[in-house]
């Protein structure tokens, strides 16, 4: 069953509505099935970035759920942050538990203190930390310490696959690498669409 569009990429788990997993978690009723939404789980990848750059980094997570990465954080998400939660303390909660860091860098976010600010956090909590250019800004662009960090361009699928490559090494080491998606692969698409979009 097709999920909508609502819904695409919200970091959420399917269960038939029989499952004993439901009570307590957050869900909401699709047709026979339910999606859940991991509500006492921190994720394993978050994602650092500006508002101006919220497009990409919701089809960076759709991408990445889209190709098994289902735990991803990031502040856009609104169904892992509450209404009433103390934004900080959420932010710390999840940078503490992540293992790896995806700070995407921008024309307009390598200005602002914020993605900074996160990526200090990770390379102080030991967490893999991941330089994501985007919108123009290259590997050449980025300065110390992020140049002293293997960093991605974000602009084809190459790149895609590169970081999906990456992530199997750091979260799934006993495993054998994701093999290349085609270039009609959906969630390829959709990121590739938020990627060429004007910011």
């Amino acid at each position: 069953m097709e999920l909508p569009r609502m819904l695409e990429w919200d970091s959420c788990l399917e269960v038939p509505v029989s499952s004993s997993s439901v009570r307590g978690c957050g869900w909401r009723a699709i047709g026979p099935r339910v999606i859940l939404h991991p509500l006492d789980r921190m994720s394993e990848i978050f994602i650092s970035y500006i508002h101006e750059d919220h497009a990409v980094a919701t089809g960076l997570a759709g991408f990445l759920g889209h190709h098994g990465y289902k735990d991803v954080f990031f502040t856009g998400n609104d169904w892992l942050l509450y209404a009433g939660e103390v934004w900080l303390a959420r932010i710390r909660q999840e940078l503490t538990a992540a293992k790896v860091v995806l700070s995407l860098f921008s024309p307009a976010s390598v200005t602002r203190p914020w993605v900074h600010f996160e990526a200090g956090a990770a390379w102080l909590t030991d967490k893999v930390l991941i330089p994501v250019c985007i919108r123009g800004f290259t590997i050449d662009d980025l300065r110390i310490p992020y140049s002293g960090i293997q960093a991605i361009t974000l602009t084809d699928s190459g790149s895609a696959y590169y970081l999906l490559r990456s992530l199997s090494k750091h979260l799934r080491p006993d495993t054998t690498a994701p093999p290349p998606f085609a270039q009609s692969d959906e969630g390829w698409r959709i990121l590739e669409s938020k990627l060429n979009a004007e910011s």
